[in-house]
């Protein structure tokens, strides 16, 4: 949503409020219920909330910020923006370690300590941005700045960074080569863009399979949603370990809160050549050499 579209509303001012969404897929229940804070966009600062709705507000025992509505709209679209520059820099440093024999993961604690990034921060890697809403703020934003300057660069830069890196997977089976083969048996774990939720937009699974589904055979282990799949060479499986099984290459897409469902498959996967981009696995399990990869790790 553009920055003025709240106020061009053909709604008396004085009963229009905007109130800041910031859902999170997966915890939208828990996040309405709890919100940390709550944005209420107004005419203006000194404009006075209806006092029906501000009891309703005070019920919520959190901060309420008054401003007027262009602010609570960019309010919206900054927390988004700064996600984003925190998912990317993540990404880059990642990479970083795979290239010197670093651990981002040990990394991690040392970061969260810090209290200017703080315990909460973005800062695991992964499959660049998903889900749609941070990137329509990165697109609305850069859509009003002026094309080809720094501030327009810098946004446009997130999102080659974002296709960059959903393309992890692809870049490193081709690297090891192991779609050399005409056709190779691949088992793919999550579909949906990230755990708890059931959205598949922008979902790097999805881009994958596009990319592997002409010349190998998928399968896909995905319980929170059922796929529309087009293709004969792509299968949806109802159980992890037949998929585990029955495929030489295993891919994990997205986290998954259930670490015991995929560890207590390990003497099945160590067997497999794993990708494991978000350490879903236990980092304690032992793989041969060239057998398991993950982001941040060479």
């Amino acid at each position: 949503m553009k920055p003025g579209f709240i106020r061009s509303i053909n709604f008396p001012k004085s009963r229009l409020y905007y109130q800041v969404e910031t859902l999170i897929f997966g915890k939208a229940i828990n996040r309405a219920l709890l919100p940390e804070r709550i944005i209420i966009g107004c005419e203006n600062k000194l404009t006075k909330i209806n006092p029906v709705y501000m009891k309703y507000l005070k019920k919520f025992h959190c901060p309420i910020i008054k401003m007027k509505y262009e602010s609570a709209e960019v309010a919206k679209i900054s927390i988004n923006l700064l996600l984003a520059s925190s998912v990317t820099t993540t990404n880059i440093l990642s990479e970083l370690c795979e290239k010197v024999s670093a651990d981002w993961q040990d990394i991690i604690p040392a970061l969260k300590l810090d209290k200017r990034i703080g315990k909460f921060s973005y800062i695991k890697p992964g499959l660049g941005i998903a889900g749609g809403n941070i990137e329509r703020d990165i697109v609305t934003v850069r859509n009003v700045l002026t094309k080809n300057q720094p501030p327009f660069l810098i946004l446009k830069d997130i999102l080659d960074n974002s296709d960059y890196m959903k393309d992890w997977v692809k870049r490193l089976l081709n690297k090891k080569n192991f779609l050399n083969k005409k056709k190779v048996n691949i088992g793919v774990v999550g579909a949906t863009y990230k755990e708890n939720t059931n959205s598949i937009k922008n979902s790097p699974a999805l881009k994958l399979i596009n990319y592997l589904k002409n010349k190998n055979s998928i399968s896909i282990y995905e319980p929170l949603v059922n796929l529309s799949l087009k293709s004969k060479n792509i299968k949806q499986v109802k159980s992890l370990t037949h998929l585990i099984k029955n495929n030489k290459i295993i891919i994990f897409m997205r986290p998954w809160s259930n670490n015991k469902e995929i560890n207590s498959k390990y003497e099945i996967l160590k067997k497999k050549i794993i990708i494991d981009p978000y350490r879903v696995i236990d980092q304690q399990k032992k793989f041969k050499k060239n057998n398991y990869f993950t982001l941040g790790k060479s």
